[in-house]
């Protein structure tokens, strides 16, 4: 099945039948946890105005949600944040069908000693995020233990068991794993290696990135021991056993994990991303700039960008890939193909972001990934990204909601440079002084629902317009 097509029939069956509308109109964890539990298959839980710019905390532990349910935040001007406050992960998606989270950041969620899944775990569900940000979770280290010692917890951002995970418009960044955990008899059983997966990991499941960047994730060490445990594999992401779907994404700024501190044992492989077993197709993606953790006395890790393991890697349309070392065959040096001695640059502003919106790394002048992608590789807008109810056209927009091809053909990664496309920025500041006289008439009659709308149409398309 193709990809639209996957995200169309999410999209419906997430929305057929009568759903009803669960407002959440405070920010303490009860409210919010209440409304997941009292759901019925297919609701949507929604935010009063009230919290925009909020945070709620988890007191209670992760909030788990075993039904049909989209939780929606895109509504509110300067966004929300659900926090796991350091103590907890935030969400457990316990084999439900079709879950959706829109327009909310995922902070501070904790896995605990050892535990997968820092931010989200998903066990044999379906997830689509759309328009989110997972930021500053992390998973636990090791136990220590008589015999071998523990691993740290996999998946600081996601931990993907067995599901479906699709992330649209979204953006992973400053995620990590826990680190290796020691072992009492270090003469006779070997110590912990760093978790998998800075931002995702992914076992025997589904994942498909559209529009996203996953950026400065980082896996955990490894402990030392005589037999020392490793650094932990993928700081960008890791699968074993999955379906990989990267289009129009960047991966960058991701740190696999480093060897031991007194430097035995070796560090991960695999920077950016690291497939031990299953499949990857890659089109019109960034996968650059990321790095292997401080090598250790065990030998060199590999692939600071990508690590393929046994997986079957598919390049579609184009690809910048700055260092091939591992995928030579597969990506051979070019225009767009760095090498270990010679690594590309892709010419990335650091991550910004205005309020609600995911932040993003936007393409420098003379950035190598301008104009260089494939318009005809350009999926089709399975889940209407744009709003104006057509889901088979091409994808229209990048992940900051601009023009998706500004100039004569798309760029690489998540972003499109907008700086030929004068018109783009003449037509938002039309939008804009129009939306300013549409508010003031709203307020002035009185018509809340309208003003909620309007104020969040003009944050977006001011956050459009700084950003070109």
């Amino acid at each position: 099945m193709r990809f639209w097509q996957l995200a169309s029939a999410l999209f419906l069956a997430s929305f057929t039948g009568f759903a009803d509308e669960i407002v959440v109109n405070d920010t303490s964890d009860g409210t919010l946890r209440n409304a997941i539990t009292s759901a019925n298959p297919g609701d949507v839980i929604t935010f009063d105005s009230a919290l925009s710019g909020q945070t709620i905390v988890l007191t209670g532990g992760a909030l788990t949600i075993s039904v049909n349910l989209t939780i929606d935040a895109s509504d509110l001007a300067e966004g929300l944040c659900i926090s796991g406050n350091g103590a907890s992960r935030v969400f457990y998606i316990n084999g439900a069908g079709d879950v959706v989270f829109k327009g909310f950041e995922i902070v501070n969620g904790f896995s605990g000693a050892g535990q997968d899944g820092g931010g989200i775990y998903i066990d044999e569900g379906s997830l689509t995020l759309i328009g989110m940000s997972l930021t500053g979770n992390a998973t636990g280290g090791g136990i220590a233990n008589q015999e071998p010692g523990d691993n740290g917890g996999a998946g600081g951002g996601i931990f993907n068991n067995s599901g479906t995970l699709i992330l649209l418009n979204s953006t992973l960044s400053g995620n990590s794993t826990g680190e290796g955990a020691s072992t009492v008899d270090i003469f006779n059983f070997p110590a912990g290696s760093g978790g998998n997966g800075g931002g995702i990991c992914s076992l025997s499941g589904t994942l498909i990135i559209e529009n996203s960047t996953i950026s400065g994730n980082s896996c955990g060490r490894g402990r030392e021991s005589i037999f020392a445990g490793s650094g932990g594999n993928g700081g960008g992401i890791y699968g074993t056993g999955s379906d990989l779907t990267i289009r129009n994404s960047t991966i960058t700024a991701n740190r696999s994990g480093h060897a031991t501190v007194d430097n035995t044992g070796s560090a991960g492989s695999g920077g950016g991303l690291y497939l031990a077993s299953g499949s990857l197709t890659l089109t019109n993606s960034i996968v650059a700039g990321n790095s292997l953790g401080n090598a250790g006395n065990s030998g060199p890790a590999f692939g600071p960008d990508i690590r393929p393991g046994s997986a079957t890697l598919t390049p579609t349309g184009a690809n910048l890939i700055g260092n091939n070392d591992q995928v030579t065959g597969v990506f051979p040096e070019g225009s767009l193909v760095g090498t270990s001695s010679t690594p590309l640059d892709p010419l990335l502003d650091p991550l910004s972001g205005l309020a609600k919106f995911p932040m993003v790394h936007v393409p420098m002048t003379g950035s190598p990934a301008i104009d260089a992608g494939v318009n005809t590789e350009l999926s089709a807008d399975g889940f209407d990204l744009d709003g104006d109810g057509n889901t088979v056209e091409s994808l229209p927009i990048d992940q900051r909601g601009l023009d998706r091809t500004s100039g004569p053909a798309v760029d690489l990664g998540s972003v499109e440079d907008q700086t030929a496309n004068l018109a783009t920025r003449a037509r938002l500041l039309r939008e804009i002084r129009k939306t300013q006289i549409q508010l003031k008439k709203a307020k002035r009659a009185k018509e809340k629902t309208k003003v909620r709308s309007l104020r969040k149409k003009l944050s977006r398309l001011k956050f459009q317009l700084h950003h070109i």
